[in-house]
């Protein structure tokens, strides 16, 4: 029984005789709590089971939806896979990955030639670790103060460039060439992008959300103006929009508008008392422009500084600003070009079926082979090899066992909470059952019912295929839904991959229309949620009754021991008057009823 609210101010006085009196009564009087208890209970349950079964035919129906062709998260689709051959035993050359986007055929990569980074050196030191007498400000990766020279002339689009101030959390534009793209949206509003000399947009300010920065094209400011983009490039655009042209780099005939963006160095400060070691240390802890920066090594004696990254572009800056400290090293010549130059920084060359391709970086080529990303090994050089890209179903097979499993388990679960199971025996053969949480609405079983047709059933498309079962999918004796002739399911996909596609169009869309009067998704039908938004204002009903009721036998049980308490002191008092008496009298009584045993 639920109890109910103290009186511990009475208990201690009261009899035990009254105190099991009023337990018995307060037994029978919660009757109606305890019945409100099990009701939210139930309620309660019903309410989870609905969430799960919410969950599940959500994650259902979304597997069935990208099971259609024209869906927006469609993923029954052929893939992509990248073989690389001609290589010697041992050898790896390149690496190349493939995405569903990448034409199937054969590419051969010939002439290979790496790119490499440029790298210079200082003479050699007698100490390493003592202090070298030599003070100055040496300038590296840039120039004294950065600048903007237009490459292309001025027009009513783009109408300048200047130089701002780097944003404290940004690092400035490297050094090199960069192109604003401008295009018009259908809508009519004009937009653009920083692309470098690649073609690769670079992440700028983004104008409609404050300290946010983005790679995205992005609207052209109303009444265009300066725009800056918080990396040390201004870009100034022109007021009429009615003006302006949709320009592309390499575009013809409207090239972008470029501009040679030189980025600022990082002063360093060497005193007399720096060893060569402390110099490396401040060159690698400085801050430098996005790819103009470089690493500081000691090899034998030797000061080595290495570009940060490869690449007939990214060359190493350095000079002296004040004193003498770089010459006095021997990186730099009295004239200011570098003394000891180790090697010079080249572009990745190579070809592609006859086709020449030059290219600043050795890895994530992303941009030669369509869909295709090429990472060339550090044995690549001077070797040849073949990508083979092939489509694959392994993706789509996939797609469907999700869908497969998700409906069994769906099934097995509506199975449980619709059912009724007999749970126990009695020593008379009597059995005991157990209803389903959800063994009262009756729509579930329809559901079930509905499902299970719509994979069995015949369907009329323009493929070859009628039914799954054609494509090896049935349901068995058990009504669990499998892949059951794995070899027929894969010989569908490979000989007739858009007849597959065809029948599932239909069996997905008819499983997705009815799931979606379940879910809400795509409908405007949501069974779960009307039912649990009547589920949720009987929890409350039920909570509030069960407070009332709380309430009320908290009081009356007060009243109880009120009125027993002073039933008892009546007691108390006529017994003692009784007692009184038959002392006056001279007599005794052996009638007395006690009231604390």
């Amino acid at each position: 029984m639920t109890t109910v609210s103290s009186t511990s101010s009475y208990t201690g006085n009261l009899s035990t005789y009254f105190t099991n009196l009023i337990n018995n009564i307060m037994t029978a009087q919660s009757v109606k709590l305890t019945t409100l208890e099990g009701k939210l209970d139930t309620l309660n349950t019903r309410n989870a089971v609905y969430n799960d079964v919410e969950t599940m035919l959500k994650d259902l129906q979304s597997s069935a939806f990208s099971l259609i062709s024209t869906s927006y998260s469609k993923s029954f689709i052929s893939g992509r896979t990248a073989e690389v051959s001609g290589v010697d035993e041992g050898d790896t050359v390149l690496t190349a990955t493939a995405s569903k986007n990448a034409v199937a055929g054969t590419y051969d990569i010939t002439n290979i030639s790496r790119a490499l980074a440029h790298r210079v050196s200082s003479d050699v030191q007698t100490y390493t670790d003592q202090a070298l007498g030599l003070s100055g400000t040496i300038l590296l990766g840039g120039a004294e103060t950065r600048s903007a020279t237009p490459v292309s002339a001025a027009d009513d689009t783009v109408t300048g460039y200047g130089t701002a101030e780097v944003d404290n959390d940004q690092s400035e534009l490297g050094t090199g060439s960069y192109f604003v793209e401008t295009r018009q949206t259908e809508g009519g509003t004009w937009e653009f992008r920083l692309v470098d000399e690649e073609g690769k947009a670079v992440s700028i300010k983004n104008n409609s959300e404050d300290d946010e920065y983005t790679d995205d094209w992005q609207t052209i400011p109303t009444g265009g103006g300066e725009y800056d983009t918080g990396r040390g490039l201004t870009i100034s655009f022109g007021a009429d929009s009615e003006l302006y042209i949709e320009k592309s780099r390499g575009g013809n005939p409207n090239p972008a508008s470029e501009v040679a963006y030189e980025a600022q160095g990082v002063s360093i400060e060497v005193e007399e008392s720096d060893t060569l070691t402390q110099i490396a240390t401040k060159i690698n802890d400085a801050e430098f422009a996005d790819g103009n920066g470089m690493s500081a090594t000691i090899v034998s004696g030797q000061l080595i500084l290495t570009a940060e990254n490869t690449g007939a572009s990214y060359e190493i800056r350095a000079s002296d600003l004040s004193g003498t400290v770089m010459q006095d090293l021997g990186l730099l010549t009295a004239e200011g070009g570098f003394k000891n130059e180790m090697q010079v920084g080249k572009n990745a060359t190579f070809s592609v079926n006859g086709i020449d391709v030059e290219r600043s970086s050795n890895s994530g080529l992303t941009d030669v082979i369509s869909g295709v990303t090429i990472n060339l090994a550090a044995d690549a050089e001077g070797q040849d090899a073949t990508i083979t890209i092939t489509e694959t179903t392994t993706s789509a097979q996939d797609s469907v066992s999700k869908f497969v499993n998700l409906f069994n388990d769906l099934q097995e679960y509506l199975e449980g909470k619709t059912g009724v199971t007999a749970t126990t025996e009695d020593e008379n053969g009597n059995m005991t059952y157990t209803r389903g949480a959800l063994a009262d609405d009756s729509i579930f079983r329809t559901l079930r019912s509905d499902l299970f047709a719509a994979i069995i059933d015949e369907y009329e498309n323009e493929g070859i295929y009628s039914s799954l079962r054609e494509i090896g999918i049935t349901v068995d004796s058990n009504l669990s839904l499998s892949i059951s002739d794995s070899d027929q399911f894969e010989s569908a996909l490979d000989s007739h991959f858009d007849d597959v596609v065809s029948l599932l169009d239909d069996v997905m869309s008819r499983i997705d229309a009815k799931l979606a009067q379940f879910t809400g998704v795509r409908s405007e039908s949501d069974y779960i949620d009307d039912v649990q938004l009547s589920l949720n204002n009987e929890i409350g009903d039920v909570q509030e009754d069960i407070e009332d009721t709380e309430e009320y036998l908290s009081d009356y049980e007060l009243y109880l021991y009120q009125q027993y308490a002073q039933v008892q002191s009546t007691l108390i008092s006529l017994q003692y008057m009784q007692s009184m008496y038959s002392s006056l009298s001279g007599t005794s009584s052996s009638s007395n009823i006690s009231l604390y045993g």
